[in-house]
C-alpha cells in the first residue's frame, strides 16, 4: 500500500520551494507558482522594492510547520542595505550587512497562498541601520 502525502506536507514542500527560489537573483521570474495572479502582483511590488534596498536578501529557513491549509515558516534573513529605503523617514544606504528574524504565516488552497502575513522585527532592523535605540527586553 502506498502512503499518501498529506495536505500539510504538500503545502510545506511548496513553501520550501518558494523560499529556495526567492533567494535567487532572478526570483521575480520564478515565484508566481505560490500566488493567485492578484497576490503575485502584490508580492512582486512589495518584494521588488525590498530587493532593491537589500539586493543580497537571503532567507535561511530555520523551522517550518503546517496544519491543514496553514503554514508557518520561521527564518533568519540577511542582507546588505545598499540603497535608500523609502520609509518615513527615508533611510539612506548604509552598506551595512544586517540580519533579522522573519516569520511567514500563509493560508494555502490548492497549492497557492490565498492569504497570509510576513512578520519581522522592524525595530531591530532600524537599530542595526543606526536609527533608534537597541530594543531591550521588558523586565517584570
Amino acid at each position: 500500500m502506498c502512503a499518501q502525502t498529506s495536505t500539510a506536507d504538500k503545502n510545506i514542500a511548496v513553501v520550501k520551494k518558494f523560499i529556495e527560489v526567492q533567494n535567487q537573483t532572478d526570483w521575480m521570474d520564478h515565484t508566481g507558482f505560490l500566488f493567485s495572479p492578484e497576490g503575485y502582483e502584490m508580492h512582486k511590488k512589495v518584494h521588488a522594492g525590498f530587493r532593491e534596498v537589500f539586493p543580497d536578501y537571503h532567507f535561511e529557513l530555520l523551522m517550518i510547520s503546517a496544519k491543514g491549509d496553514s503554514v508557518l515558516a520561521f527564518g533568519l534573513v540577511t542582507g546588505t542595505h545598499s540603497k535608500t529605503w523609502d520609509l518615513y523617514p527615508a533611510i539612506p544606504a548604509t552598506n551595512k550587512k544586517i540580519s533579522w528574524l522573519e516569520t511567514l504565516v500563509l493560508i494555502m488552497k490548492d497549492g497557492k497562498a490565498t492569504d497570509g502575513v510576513i512578520l519581522n522585527d522592524r525595530l531591530d532592523i532600524m537599530y542595526q541601520l543606526g536609527y533608534g535605540c537597541k530594543p531591550e527586553l521588558i523586565k517584570p
